[in-house]
């Protein structure tokens, strides 16, 4: 029974430290997350792992926008228009 209790201790310990190293998100993780809600024209102003902050475009707005450790948007703010811009790669708000 102790060595179940050993074994089951040990295993819940790894499962806890996994899940927070897989919780820390990269620039471009971030940059994938923003794009899938609706962001393009992503600059990053500080790529601190703990706290992104980023300026980025949606729907014709310019936004400063802060990510947080786990990879949610904890801020955001307008402070812009975006400019117009013509290109295949862009959605052209």
């Amino acid at each position: 029974m102790l060595k179940f209790s050993a074994i089951a201790g040990a295993g819940i310990a790894a499962v806890l430290a996994s899940a927070t190293a897989a919780d820390a998100h990269t620039a471009q993780e971030v940059r994938y997350l923003l794009r899938d809600r609706g962001f393009y024209n992503i600059d990053f102003l500080d790529t601190n792992p703990r706290h992104y902050q980023v300026n980025a475009c949606r729907q014709g707005e310019r936004f400063h926008v802060h990510v947080n450790f786990y990879g949610e948007v904890t801020e955001q703010a307008p402070i812009g228009p975006c400019h117009r811009r013509f290109g295949w790669w862009h959605r052209g708000y």
